[in-house]
């Protein structure tokens, strides 16, 4: 009885001695696979930091040897799209040591493809994956779905693993994503991290405001009523609008529209043309032309150093005995430049004298037409005027009078094409005649 019993607590501390074994394995395993789940979770962060950081560097995918910064330290990677452990080292992401190899001894590789980045960061990504280099199996060589399933739950949502029942596929914690087995042959055991944009790290980051400029702004900014100092260039694609003032001690370029008042306390030089509704001044200076499309009315003088020209162009020029619209006073001029002013309704001669006379013309009468009578063509309104056809002649230099020495009047007469010896809005009177054939002055 004695050796019986010897043996069967014998028997039985050896099955302790192998339970507690197995037990303390497994207590290792699940320790080794959270700490290779923390591992990958620290990493994860650090490229996520790489990735924020260089974003203007990375977007443009560079293949060749790279200076890279993160903070202060600035670092040449030689695949600036593929970092290693050693280089995040170099760069001070990872401190001095970090191990290439997770607890489990699982090496990983990393990836990252700029997206939507060849026409600036404005719709540019960076996503990434992070993954082990081959597919986990442990000293026997079975698939340990079980230590997957705890470094995954260490490393948080953004890890994932390839399982035994469809290793083609990478699985999110809880089925919260999944993408395709980046490995050769798909094997079963690859864990992996999603890093960089479409991290859930990276989306977190996305409300925050990126100092270098690399990730925009999805909303107004409020700054809370505090200055902005130091600004560099300030560009608008919308209104600016100020409840103060507005300082600029360079050049302002482009439209510039005040709904209310404009100012200036010094000179305002303008090349261009300068619209305005009405421009009150004490004084207004100008070295070039000065053109309104409107009346330009004075309560001074009027000083030309230049010649004044009243009429410019044929639809502003009158003729004499035309009818008037003009306010009384007004001057134009008729095609030959002659001065006429609005009298009465009518443009007249500017210097024509007491009895409104315009011009004088000429007729012929008595026997053999010997005799001479001129007439005297004077304003009046409404007045048809003298017409006498092809042989009107008289003093009268208006639009399409030709000079004629046989005249009448000789070098200082005019044959009148328009047949008028008086134009429209004249009349005539006789003048003294001159008889020569003895007779009365019958015309």
């Amino acid at each position: 009885m004695l050796m019986t019993d010897a043996a069967f607590q014998l028997t039985i501390s050896a099955v302790g001695l192998a339970t507690m074994v197995y037990t303390t394995n497994s207590a290792i395993d699940d320790a080794l696979a959270m700490g290779t789940g923390q591992y990958m979770q620290n990493v994860a962060q650090v490229v996520n930091t790489y990735v924020f950081d260089n974003m203007t560097v990375l977007a443009a995918s560079p293949t060749t040897p790279t200076s890279i910064q993160a903070g202060s330290v600035t670092a040449t990677v030689p695949k600036p799209l593929q970092p290693t452990i050693q280089d995040l080292v170099n760069l001070q992401l990872l401190p001095i040591g970090f191990s290439d190899k997770s607890p489990l001894g699982i090496s990983f590789t990393i990836n990252l493809t700029p997206t939507n980045c060849a026409s600036g960061l404005t719709n540019c990504t960076i996503p990434g994956q992070m993954y082990s280099t081959a597919g986990y199996r442990d000293a026997t060589g079975n698939i340990r779905s079980d230590l997957m399933a705890a470094a995954v739950q260490m490393a948080g949502v953004d890890g994932g693993a390839s399982y035994a029942e469809n290793p083609a596929l990478i699985t999110g914690m809880a089925a919260s994503w999944s993408a395709a087995n980046p490995l050769p042959g798909t094997p079963a055991g690859v864990l992996m991290m999603r890093v960089g944009n479409t991290s859930l790290l990276a989306q977190s980051m996305n409300q925050f405001y990126k100092r270098d400029g690399s990730l925009n702004l999805t909303g107004p900014m409020d700054a809370n009523n505090q200055a902005m100092n130091r600004v560099g260039n300030f560009q608008s694609n919308g209104s600016v609008s100020a409840a103060g003032n507005v300082a600029a001690s360079g050049n302002v370029t482009g439209n510039l529209v005040a709904a209310n008042g404009l100012q200036s306390y010094g000179n305002a030089s303008i090349a261009g043309i300068v619209g305005a509704a009405q421009v009150n001044a004490s004084a207004i200076q100008s070295y070039g032309n000065v053109r309104a499309n409107g009346s330009v009315v004075t309560d001074g003088y009027i000083y030309a150093a230049g010649a004044l020209v009243p009429s410019t162009g044929t639809s502003q020029q009158v003729f004499d005995g035309q009818a008037c619209g003009d306010p009384q006073g007004s001057i134009r001029s008729d095609a030959s430049g002659k001065i006429l002013s609005c009298q009465s309704g009518v443009w007249k001669a500017a210097s024509g004298g007491g009895m409104g006379i315009h011009s004088m013309t000429w007729q012929y009468g008595g026997s053999g037409a010997a005799n001479s009578y001129p007439m005297l063509c004077y304003y009046k309104a409404g007045s048809p005027g003298i017409y006498q056809g092809a042989g009107a002649y008289s003093t009268d230099n208006r639009a399409g009078s030709v000079a004629d020495a046989f005249s009448p009047f000789g070098d200082r007469g005019y044959r009148q094409t328009d047949g008028y010896a008086c134009p429209p809005g004249t009349a005539w009177v006789q003048a003294f005649p001159i008889i020569q054939d003895g007779g009365g002055n019958g015309g």
